[in-house]
């Protein structure tokens, strides 16, 4: 089984920390959210995969390169002008038409029984299955609605059959199984979005979109705020626990002298913290920074390069550059 990651978009929501790093490539625990979602494929079995890029790609490119030292394949499918959900696709269909493949969103945090989401598929001859989950909030997103048998009727504000009381309103994960078939429904290249042309002209159509249901965790990582409360996630144990990108590091407050270490806490290499610092729970330091003396740092992420000066006290932030930290 194939999979391709969309990590093209310019994470314009997550600005202004996207201005210096590809929303994907944001640090969570010190690993980037990118790495969590690939560790979590090849645990479910999917060892091949395809990244399309577009801003920042170099960076994205420098980190995973082949991947190998994950034990995986990666190919990249470059875009010099953006191509949207659905061009992307298009655009790496030499590496996607040989089987189903799987179709996952960059900026989300999810739990998945991707064996089961292919059994679904099969059963229903679905030419596409969108994964989706029930929400309170669910016209926030968008709302599909499935019938009984789970086939989508309505996509967002399209419908193919009149509206009816027995549809389960549901809202998309920005995860779908293709089957290959479902390319010839794609424009031939240039700029395509998914949901405004493809879905909508599936239903027009009649052909086989169906709807898989999950109450498993999902998280969309779309502002600072929900990227900050999905580290305290992760810290919990909540999702991706079994990728091992974050494992809490014991005797962690005998690494630095006349510091007080609250767990859960992530510290990078070449890290100095000064004495009376108090530094947790649920915060990250990356690499190579300077905590001065007397500082306090909880619910916080510190990424690579950052230096706290003495008495200062960083709670509910991001600190993404020397003298720029965001307050969530």
């Amino acid at each position: 089984m194939k999979a391709m990651i969309l990590a093209a978009g310019l994470g314009l929501r997550l600005r202004p920390l996207t201005e210096l790093l590809p929303k994907s490539m944001m640090p969570i625990s010190n690993k980037p959210l990118l790495e969590y979602i690939i560790r979590y494929l090849k645990l479910s079995g999917i060892n091949d995969i395809v990244i399309n890029l577009h801003y920042l790609p170099k960076i994205i490119k420098s980190f995973f390169k082949d991947g190998n030292s994950l034990g995986i394949r990666i190919n990249y499918s470059t875009e010099k002008e953006i191509l949207g959900t659905a061009g992307g696709i298009k655009a790496a269909e030499l590496f996607l038409k040989d089987g189903p493949f799987f179709v996952i969103n960059s900026d989300i945090a999810f739990e998945l029984d991707f064996d089961d989401v292919v059994q679904f598929h099969k059963k229903n001859n679905a030419l596409i299955t969108m994964v989706l989950r029930e929400d309170k909030h669910v016209e926030k997103y968008g709302v599909i609605e499935i019938d009984q048998s789970c086939r989508v009727r309505t996509f967002l504000d399209f419908s193919n059959s009149p509206c009816h009381d027995t549809y389960l309103k549901t809202m998309f994960t920005g995860i779908a199984l293709f089957d290959p078939g479902a390319l010839k429904e794609f424009p031939d290249k240039g700029y395509c979005d998914i949901s405004k042309e493809v879905y909508p002209g599936l239903l027009k159509k009649g052909l086989p979109l169906f709807g898989y249901v999950t109450d498993k965790y999902w998280m969309d990582m779309g502002t600072p705020q929900s990227y900050l409360s999905l580290q305290k996630e992760i810290f919990s144990g909540k999702v991706f626990e079994k990728t091992g990108c974050y494992k809490e590091k014991l005797n962690l407050q005998n690494s630095f002298n006349g510091v007080t270490i609250i767990p859960p806490v992530t510290i990078g290499e070449n890290v100095l913290i000064d004495t009376g610092s108090v530094i947790g729970p649920y915060a990250s330091i990356g690499n190579n920074c300077n905590i001065q003396k007397g500082c306090a740092l909880n619910n916080s992420i510190l990424w690579d390069n950052i230096t706290i000066k003495e008495n200062s006290k960083i709670e509910n932030s991001i600190a993404y550059e020397n003298k720029r930290i965001l307050n969530v």
